[in-house]
């Protein structure tokens, strides 16, 4: 992934990267600001809400 950034537009909060913008909940953009790691479990989860590949899950694909 390129350069992440949270943003609040509209008191909508958004993680955008590689010039697309995900929408999240406020409690997620909270965590965000706690921990700073959790923003890729956050894009994994919803990415996979909309590209579920199982091929993402294979202990080999995780190297």
């Amino acid at each position: 992934m390129d350069k992440l950034s949270l943003k609040r537009i509209e008191g909508v909060y958004y993680i955008q990267f590689d010039n697309e913008l995900i929408q999240i909940e406020e409690w997620e953009a909270a965590l965000i600001m706690q921990d700073h790691q959790a923003v890729f479990d956050i894009v994994v989860d919803h990415r996979r809400k909309y590209n579920f590949n199982t091929a993402e899950d294979r202990p080999d694909s995780l190297i």
